[in-house]
């Protein structure tokens, strides 16, 4: 049984173009996710961390992650990473080993 109508159908000349665009956004919103939740630590692969002083808790931990140890002296706080000993006074880094 033909359809009439059957004989005027012609394919989208397109349809190649826009599947490869569909499939190369997908691959970038992929790539996005897959950045967004790396560890903070990541970073070293793309070269060092710099801390520098007079930056905040908040910077630090932002560049380095949460430290490993928080050592709390009241107006004085350390934070222990790994490989790194950061000294806060004021909230402000003043001292780095």
């Amino acid at each position: 049984m033909d359809a009439p109508f059957a004989a005027d159908v012609r394919p989208d000349a397109n349809v190649a173009t826009e599947l490869n665009q569909a499939a190369q956004e997908a691959t970038q919103g992929e790539q996005e996710v897959v950045d967004q939740s790396a560890p903070a630590d990541a970073g070293n692969a793309t070269g060092p961390v710099t801390i520098s002083l007079g930056q905040s808790m908040a910077d630090v931990e932002s560049i380095n992650g949460k430290p490993d140890k928080i050592i709390d002296l009241g107006a004085k706080k350390i934070y222990v990473y790994k490989d790194l000993k950061i000294t806060f006074t004021d909230g402000r880094v003043s001292d780095v080993q």
